[in-house]
């Protein structure tokens, strides 16, 4: 029985790497592809030479993808970036209509990814979180902190959540404010103003939770730096998954 082809992007990315490695080891065909090219061709060797669909912006990438599915047509295609993600996961009908994806429903993905409408939906359901800045407020605080000797911050990331803090920034004045905001403009799209929670990534906490395939949470647990970690509470059910 021939193995199932599986197309996977951001081939030149380590997670795009390590599942083509995976999925490789396990013996099924894998195809890579990738918005960019490495020096001298290089490739995984569980891939032939990777596909390339190049173009950046959302209305381009969901073209290229979508051109990419029909030339190779695998039995699934795995998006990796949050990029690819969100456009598989917004025009999910028309990729499944070529193969099967491992994608989210668009508005769950959204709550996720979507910084400005994860923390009204915290802000809904009581779960602290830093509290949203309009841009006026914002000018205003950093503005009044001029005269203080209290130093003063507000936080500025792109609305989409890009990974590996990818647009972030702590601007402190006015200027370095619109700065931040313009940047993002151009190369991330819009920004989201939020209060400065102070503290470094020792205060930092993340929630892990894992689910059954009935959507049903069977464990979860809390992270943050190691040397700080505490050990995860023991799985709310006895289901294995």
């Amino acid at each position: 029985m021939k193995p199932s082809t599986v197309l996977v992007s951001d081939a030149t990315r380590n997670p795009g790497l390590a599942l083509i490695r995976e999925l490789g080891r396990a013996r099924y065909n894998v195809r890579g592809a990738d918005a960019r090219r490495l020096p001298l061709g290089l490739h995984s060797r569980y891939s032939p030479p990777y596909l390339h669909y190049g173009p950046s912006s959302r209305l381009e990438l969901s073209a290229a993808l979508l051109e990419t599915v029909r030339a190779v047509r695998p039995e699934v295609f795995l998006p990796v970036s949050t990029n690819t993600t969100q456009v598989v996961s917004k025009n999910r009908p028309l990729f499944e209509t070529l193969t099967k994806v491992n994608v989210p429903e668009y508005d769950a993905f959204q709550t996720a990814m979507d910084n400005e409408q994860t923390i009204r939906t915290c802000t809904e359901l009581q779960i602290p979180c830093p509290r949203l800045l309009e841009p006026d407020e914002a000018h205003q605080l950093l503005s009044g902190a001029q005269a203080s000797s209290e130093p003063a911050r507000v936080v500025v990331k792109p609305r989409l959540d890009l990974g590996a803090a990818r647009g972030v920034r702590y601007p402190t004045t006015p200027r370095a404010l619109e700065a931040a905001v313009d940047a993002n403009s151009k190369y991330l799209g819009d920004s989201v103003l939020q209060e400065y929670i102070p503290g470094d990534t020792t205060a930092m906490r993340v929630a892990l939770l894992l689910f059954d395939r009935n959507a049903q949470l069977i464990a979860y647990c809390s992270g943050q730096r190691p040397e700080a970690s505490q050990p995860c509470p023991k799985a709310l059910t006895s289901r294995s998954w």
